[in-house]
């Protein structure tokens, strides 16, 4: 039996978006529901701050088992190489004999980015016309040209805090076309006015701070997944009339502007909703156009799992990556 062999390209060219976003609601139910199956371990790198990490996961009746190794170097961003590399293999979920290895980066990318856009089609006003991406990244580039897919935006404003990161994305978008595209110098213009709000970053204090939130924003952060990161200040916290989390349990343990809120009383862990719950209508989610709703990403194998093998059936059916003996 071969080993399929799918490349960054074969991974993108085997997903579509709307294939992506109902691969990352199924997950997020997985995780309400607490019926996915996986592990997370992580442990520092060489040198630096550097992130070792192995996630498995896999989705009972859908999935077989995916497991993810590799690094997260954020040094890599001044080499142009994406900050977090690594491989997934999947294994027949019966007989365990490996069927794929799919490069980690693009995974990784696609699982969180497509994640959160679900997460903001479900949560954004429907009405949303403005959104601030802070961040240049892997992430920030993926969220930004799939944003226009799920809500006609009139606007996308960048920063991020290199100049020739965020201006090089900025030509990248308005090439791709979709909205008006403003790359601006400071977080706060970003913000102010903005219907969605996405923070792509590693920060340890605060890129975005409640007093610059329009009524009805929805914020949403992919690097406020560990106790030393807070993209949002505790104002934003405290102004929020909704927090969703993709698991609460993990949330409540890591998540650096859970923890700070709950330390500070602005926040108790009753009043975290899965967005699982919401997706399945247990919660109402949002309720009214004026409310301010935050979504906290975290990452989740199950993540990894629903991607990976929804790009590994693309491929198959198409024909894509490469065929080496095993």
């Amino acid at each position: 039996m071969g080993l399929r062999i799918l490349s960054a390209t074969d991974v993108y060219r085997s997903l579509s978006l709307p294939d992506s976003l109902a691969a990352q609601r199924e997950a997020f139910e997985s995780l309400s529901a607490n019926k996915d199956v996986g592990g997370h371990l992580s442990h520092p790198g060489q040198g630096g701050n550097s992130l070792v990490f192995v996630h498995t996961g896999l989705i009972p009746g859908d999935t077989g088992i995916a497991c993810k190794f590799g690094v997260q170097i954020p040094g890599n961003a001044r080499l142009g190489l994406p900050t977090v590399q690594g491989l997934v293999t999947l294994l027949d979920p019966d007989t365990g004999v490996p069927l794929a290895c799919l490069d980690g980066a693009a995974i990784t990318t696609i699982r969180t980015a497509h994640g959160v856009v679900a997460a903001a089609e479900l949560l954004a006003r429907r009405d949303a016309k403005k959104v601030a991406i802070i961040g240049s990244g892997a992430q920030a580039r993926e969220l930004a040209l799939c944003m226009p897919q799920i809500r006609q935006l009139s606007e996308t404003a960048l920063w991020s805090p290199t100049l020739e990161n965020r201006e090089r994305l900025g030509r990248e978008l308005r090439q791709a076309g979709g909205s008006t595209v403003r790359v601006v110098d400071t977080a706060r213009a970003a913000v102010e006015g903005a219907d969605i709000i996405v923070t792509a970053t590693l920060s340890q204090t605060p890129v975005v701070e409640g007093a610059w939130l329009a009524q009805g924003a929805t914020v949403l952060t992919l690097g406020s997944y560990s106790s030393d990161r807070r993209e949002l200040d505790l104002e934003a916290t405290a102004r929020a009339d909704l927090v969703v989390v993709d698991q609460v349990a993990k949330a409540t343990a890591q998540a650096g502007c859970v923890l700070e809120a709950f330390g500070a009383g602005v926040l108790e862990p009753a009043q975290l909703v899965p967005v699982g719950d919401i997706l399945t209508g247990i919660h109402p989610g949002r309720t009214s156009p004026g409310q301010t709703i935050i979504f906290h990403s975290l990452g989740f194998g199950v993540q990894d799992a629903a991607a990976a093998w929804t790009a590994y059936r693309g491929a198959m059916a198409n024909n894509f990556g490469t065929d080496v003996p095993f």
